[in-house]
């Protein structure tokens, strides 16, 4: 064998041996840490988005009827940052600050949501506050909305309880289905 081509075939097999070596096992993905706080409406999704996220590393805060930003979340918010160290936090707020839009809590939402993404922001993660599109209230809700937070609405309404604001226990599950795809 020519010595020349011995010595590329050995050259070539350390360097294939390192590149294997140094690559090390693949190791899975780390798993998302998402942080769900909200409302009435974050209390019905918690359990069917955690059924969907479980093995992704799902990190979910109940919720609480009647909860509004200044009220509940504002102030709790960094506290629950520290704890949970999320990547992704879902906010299910405005179904009660902007249902009257008259309402001191309406005239203080967008205020408020940009304080909510700024305190993300500062701990690395990313705010993502769901639209509950099927509320007549909606467009209150979005029109308040601030930059630097994202917006997502669901790709279909969900089936809804008497009250119309409500999804029941299979729309949770639709809009929690809806979600989980969005952040796996």
């Amino acid at each position: 064998m020519d010595p020349r081509l011995a010595w590329v075939l050995v050259v070539g097999a350390a360097v294939a041996l390192f590149a294997l070596t140094a690559a090390g096992p693949k190791r899975r993905a780390k798993p998302k840490r998402v942080l769900l706080v909200g409302d009435s409406l974050a209390v019905g999704l918690a359990g069917p988005l955690g059924s969907h996220l479980r093995a992704g590393g799902v990190d979910v805060a109940a919720g609480v009827k009647g909860a509004t930003i200044a009220g509940f979340w504002q102030p709790k918010l960094d506290a629950m940052l520290r704890d949970h160290q999320p990547e992704l936090v879902l906010f299910s707020l405005g179904t009660n600050d902007c249902r009257f839009e008259e309402s001191r809590a309406c005239a203080d939402f967008q205020e408020r949501t940009r304080d909510l993404a700024e305190q993300c922001h500062t701990r690395g993660a990313r705010p993502v506050f769901l639209i509950p599109a099927w509320l007549s209230w909606a467009q209150r809700i979005r029109d308040r909305l601030t930059y630097g937070a994202d917006s997502w609405e669901p790709s279909a309404w969900p089936e809804l309880q008497r009250d119309q604001i409500h999804p029941t226990a299979a729309g949770y599950k639709t809009w929690a289905a809806d979600l989980a795809g969005r952040i796996k």
